[in-house]
């Protein structure tokens, strides 16, 4: 799938998890393996089947709990892009802020 398609395919592997707080509308649907998705505060297991609906303004993630990779398909609106999402969680994992003056 290109950059910015509305549909992505994610690979969570084991231990590693992905938040996001963009609020964007989403669902997020769970091919294989099994975690935990958490809105807001609430965190529930998830696995092969389900489908987790995110309504706008809610903070959200993913977290891989098992022992095999998680695979998962979000749709998005508006599209943002997997690799987006990482590199947002990376620049605020090492405080990154572009807009700062150097």
């Amino acid at each position: 799938m290109a950059l910015g398609d509305p549909v992505e395919e994610g690979v969570l592997v084991a231990g590693r998890q992905v938040l996001d707080p963009s609020g964007q509308l989403a669902r997020i649907d769970f091919r294989l393996g099994q975690g935990r998705a958490g809105l807001g505060c609430d965190r529930e297991q998830v696995g092969v089947g389900d489908l987790v609906l995110i309504p706008p303004a809610t903070d959200h993630g993913i977290e891989n709990d098992g022992d095999e990779d998680l695979v998962y398909v979000t749709a998005a609106s508006p599209p943002v892009s997997m690799q987006e999402l990482y590199e947002n969680e990376l620049a605020e994992v090492t405080g990154y802020d572009d807009d700062e003056d150097p």
